[in-house]
């Protein structure tokens, strides 16, 4: 779904209330879709009662139930629908290219890249993680070794690298 729409709330155009008005009229009540179409009678629709509308009537197109299509506005509904949606979100991503392009001759840097969603995730930082450390080695004193003879372990530690040599 597209953050920028989830609010809107389009108005529908008196030629597509009419198609559908039509359709409320010509089938019984009791036909499937009859609830959403005298709700779309309002003249108003909301982004996600739009895309879920379209969706449908995909469907419908597809298993064959016209009556459902019809009662959903049919044909004006489904070309304004998919034309207004479109344009929308055209217009959404020709403002991101715009600020991007804008960011880019300006020469602003740092500002987040608008088509990247925002991630939810936890970083290791903010989980209080610390990652392993390579120059750390076993010879190391570490919080874990505070239980250990440390002065053995480093005279151990001398006598092999008396050895080595």
């Amino acid at each position: 779904m597209n953050k920028d729409l989830k609010d809107k709330i389009y108005t529908i155009p008196p030629i597509v209330l009419s198609a559908i008005k039509d359709n409320v009229n010509r089938y019984p009540d009791d036909v499937d879709g009859t609830k959403r179409a005298k709700n779309l009678l309002t003249g108003k629709v909301n982004y996600n009662q739009l895309k879920r509308v379209l969706h449908d009537m995909k469907t419908f197109v597809k298993d064959n139930e016209m009556g459902k299509y019809n009662l959903a506005g049919g044909k004006p509904f489904e070309t304004w629908g998919w034309t207004i949606l479109n344009n929308d979100r055209d217009v959404i991503e020709q403002n991101k290219k715009t600020s991007q392009n804008s960011d880019t001759i300006g020469g602003i840097t740092g500002r987040k890249n608008r088509f990247n969603k925002s991630t939810k995730k936890s970083s290791i930082s903010s989980m209080n993680i610390s990652p392993p450390n390579a120059l750390v080695t076993n010879s190391t004193p570490t919080k874990y070794t505070s239980d250990l003879k440390l002065g053995k372990l480093y005279e151990e530690i001398k006598r092999i690298k008396r050895l080595m040599i």
